[in-house]
């Protein structure tokens, strides 16, 4: 796939270090809820990436944690993903594992695996992520420069002046990855959030945080740069009301901006501290609905439509027109997780929530997973080289 202007790519959450699992329960994660995360992601066609450290495997020791991380990335999926950038040791071995599974010439011209450069705001990029950022680059591989904005915190308290401050940040960083290798493949990224004068918690789906979205991607396209926001981002603790309107705004508000890139596209709740599985299998869902909206609309079937509409004539219906029989499997989007269904039929399902739906959805889709295919001896070298 590609990350351009004109595109939109999705990925699911990384770096919350707690689970909401299928029994509703918060807890601190491990390797297996992060293989699970992944196996779910690989089986949803509303992604286009694994996220790496979609949750942090807090079983696994921190020195060796990068490893056992990248390793899930690249047999529990077969999709691009991110690599471990904060240290030179975790990329250098990012780099290397990917080499193992697709090889050191294919990197030289694919992209299979991005870094995450976080900008330490107010305009400070430091050396421990900046290494990072040179070994990705130096293998061929991609780079999201993304300053992290925390409005009236690490900003100042006004959305114009705050765009200009992480502007200069995106583009320094962007800037420096093009002399490192020119031609690099880069995205300008930003993470921004509004911050509670109230309490200094972060909140998510603030209108002054959409128009900053909106700001963003018109410099985007000015610059011609690929750019990427959060979707599905939420300060709520729990799958609830709050978690659905936050996150509902944040799309939309990338959406309608032009983004190229979606990160946090499934599963974040909490301000980020929670990867939720109930909400990353509706993500996934909501992101096959928002790149249905993104693409816009045609006018290849116009003059088609217009003839059913004199072959039926008024009064009439279109549900066996030949038109509708043809077309209605493309013509509008038919979500499986959200409920239409009458409520008394509804009750007679069981009166199943949206929540239980979802978790019912994310068990089934775990059950039926299934490997994606890799040589014996390619796995072998994986295994190897993580042992």
């Amino acid at each position: 796939f590609q990350i351009g202007q004109g595109t939109v790519a999705f990925a699911p959450t990384h770096g919350p270090p707690n689970v909401r699992d299928l029994d509703g329960v918060r807890r601190v994660s491990t390797i297996d809820d992060l293989r699970n995360v992944n196996r779910i992601v690989q089986m949803s066609p509303g992604f286009h990436m694994t996220s790496g450290f979609s949750c942090e495997p807090t079983d696994i020791p921190v020195p060796w944690r990068h490893l056992h991380i990248n390793h899930s990335s690249f047999v529990d999926a077969d999709l691009a993903t991110f690599g471990m950038g904060t240290g030179q040791e975790r990329s250098d071995d990012s780099v290397a594992m990917a080499e193992i599974v697709y090889g050191r010439e294919f990197l030289r011209d694919n992209v299979v695996m991005m870094t995450h450069v976080s900008g330490n705001s107010p305009l400070v990029w430091d050396e421990t992520m900046l290494s990072g950022l040179r070994t990705f680059l130096h293998a061929g591989q991609g780079a999201l420069i993304s300053p992290f904005v925390l409005g009236a915190a690490n900003t100042p308290a006004d959305v114009v002046s705050t765009v200009a401050q992480l502007n200069a940040e995106a583009l320094s960083g962007i800037a420096y990855a093009q002399l490192v290798k020119p031609g690099a493949p880069c995205i300008y990224g930003q993470f921004s959030v509004a911050v509670s004068m109230k309490t200094g918690a972060p909140m998510s789906g603030m209108p002054e945080i959409n128009l900053l979205n909106g700001l963003i991607g018109q410099l985007s396209r000015r610059y011609d740069i690929p750019w990427r926001t959060t979707a599905s981002q939420s300060a709520g603790k729990s799958f609830d009301p709050q978690s659905g309107y936050e996150s509902a705004t944040s799309y939309m508000a990338g959406i309608t901006a032009n983004c190229s890139y979606m990160l946090h596209a499934g599963g974040w709740d909490e301000a980020g501290m929670v990867t939720c599985l109930s909400k990353l299998v509706v993500d996934a869902e909501q992101n096959l609905l928002m790149a249905k909206y993104a693409a816009g609309v045609t006018f290849d079937l116009l003059q088609e439509g217009l003839e059913a509409v004199q072959r039926i004539g008024p009064g009439g219906h279109f549900l066996g027109d030949a038109f509708t029989l043809k077309h209605f499997q493309t013509a509008f989007s038919s979500p499986e997780i959200l409920d239409y269904e009458a409520w008394e039929h509804w009750q007679a399902s069981g009166s199943r929530d949206m929540q239980r739906r979802a978790r019912d959805k994310a068990a089934s889709v775990l059950k039926e997973y299934q490997a994606p295919a890799m040589e014996i001896a390619i796995r072998e070298a994986l295994d190897a080289f993580v042992e």
